[in-house]
């Protein structure tokens, strides 16, 4: 499926007005969403139609990324988190861990951030080594330190406990 059939589609389940989004999501000058632009497509229909995407192309997952549009970054998310827990081969969960550390940096509103940093981050490093989560606290970027935090849920509710140097006790998120 092409880039335009997927934007055609989120055109298309416009329903929230873009001033709603734009107050609830903080995009003033000066606000954390400043640069992020808001189409009005909710939460629920998102996730509806990213299952007609599941099997979308990582090439095409990383140009939805790439968007200014913040529906279109999620909508990204939500295919690569089912495309994450739908395989079966290590290998190839890795190579979509890898996939969502080396893009990040469109990884920048809570929404994007609670909707995929447990899922992918958290489920990852469950049974594997968790330094990327203190390289993340540690970060200079905001998002990177919401990120890591994030993260932390999926471990929290599966009763995996976090054994942390005394000198992360005290990270500040912003």
């Amino acid at each position: 499926m092409s880039y335009q059939t997927i934007q055609s589609r989120l055109q298309q389940a416009k329903r929230v007005p873009q001033e709603q989004c734009r107050a609830f999501y903080k995009t003033g000058v000066g606000e954390y969403a400043e640069y992020d632009q808001f189409i009005g497509v909710s939460m629920p229909e998102l996730r509806k139609i990213a299952k007609d995407f599941k099997r979308l192309q990582i090439d095409d997952v990383q140009r939805l990324l790439k968007s200014s549009v913040n529906e279109e970054r999620l909508l990204a998310l939500f295919v690569l988190i089912d495309q994450y827990h739908h395989q079966a081969a290590l290998a190839q969960k890795e190579t979509l861990y890898r996939f969502y550390l080396q893009n990040l940096k469109y990884v920048n509103n809570w929404n994007l951030v609670d909707a995929s940093a447990h899922l992918i981050i958290g489920a990852h490093l469950f049974t594997t080594d968790k330094s990327m989560l203190l390289t993340l606290a540690k970060s200079q970027v905001m998002w990177e330190r919401c990120i890591a935090m994030v993260a932390t849920l999926y471990l929290i509710r599966n009763n995996q406990r976090l054994k942390l140097p005394k000198c992360y006790y005290t990270i500040r998120m912003i």
